[in-house]
């Protein structure tokens, strides 16, 4: 029993940190930074800090047109605020909003080693948002692409999101941490979830102090009545198609679900730019 204990323990350890550890994360350059405020002479970057005392990287980009409406952008897995750009762009040159991107934590240059997967992130966005409504006014868009779409909706479901949040953008999110783990252990290694799943869930909540399941989108969308729109493309196997349908099925409140012809993961902006935009433009004008 204790031999196999401890190669459980050890087979636990191997898949958090195949999964979670970013110690040789990309790091955002700022010569790129530095190439988009030529873009953007209004760029600020900035940081700010959680109660953990964790730093936070920011990046704000106010609009030219003075507006009280803010998009806060969150990236994907193992991805930094400079992989949100196209979405950045969009919602600034077509949309009109101010933006605020930020690294969520363990990516970029924001604090941590060891991947929250949106569960931790979640509060970081909250964070983010307060700090969007102190500087432009209350009436903010949270929008996030697959990791980051995942903690758009975490945070939707937190009982300290702020009023001035009025609508949120998930892109191709995952229902919850453990559906996604589900399928990948399935997809990459051809193992079933127990035994492995199950312990390495429990040596997680022990070692990082959250668990596969209780970080749950899924649970956070049913509990919400922010105004959302689920983006997903239809041919999308990393986090399947249908779990945007049981997430659009969740919400209780103002909703709409566009799934894009052809896309794959986190491929909707690329394959259908114009489309996406005015999706976009046509819910939040609501």
């Amino acid at each position: 029993m204790a031999v196999m204990l401890l190669v459980m323990c050890g087979i636990s350890a191997y898949f958090i940190n195949y999964a979670l550890s970013n110690s040789d994360r990309c790091h955002n350059h700022d010569s790129e930074w530095d190439s988009i405020a030529v873009m953007y002479p209004q760029l600020q970057r900035g940081w700010l800090i959680n109660g953990d005392g964790d730093s936070i990287r920011i990046y704000i980009i106010a609009s030219q047109k003075h507006t009280a409406r803010t998009a806060v952008l969150a990236h994907g897995y193992k991805d930094n605020a400079l992989g949100m750009m196209d979405i950045c762009t969009m919602y600034l040159d077509s949309l009109g909003y101010n933006v605020m991107l930020y690294d969520q934590y363990a990516h970029g240059k924001s604090s941590g080693s060891m991947i929250q997967m949106g569960w931790k992130d979640r509060k970081n966005l909250i964070m983010c948002a307060r700090k969007a409504e102190e500087l432009f006014g209350d009436s903010i868009v949270l929008h996030g692409i697959s990791m980051g779409g995942a903690t758009v909706m975490m945070a939707g479901g937190d009982m300290e999101l702020p009023h001035s949040v009025r609508a949120i953008v998930d892109d191709c999110g995952y229902t919850s941490v453990w559906d996604e783990y589900e399928g990948e252990l399935k997809k990459q290694f051809s193992l079933p979830p127990f035994p492995v799943l199950h312990f390495t869930n429990l040596v997680n909540k022990l070692c990082l102090g959250w668990s596969f399941t209780e970080a749950s989108a899924f649970d956070a969308v049913s509990r919400t009545k922010v105004p959302m729109l689920f983006i997903h493309g239809d041919d999308d196997t990393y986090v399947p198609t249908e779990m945007a349908c049981k997430l659009y099925k969740a919400h209780g409140g103002r909703k709409s679900l566009w799934l894009s012809s052809g896309s794959r993961h986190a491929r909707s902006y690329e394959d259908h730019p114009v489309e996406y935009t005015q999706k976009v433009r046509e819910f939040l004008n609501q």
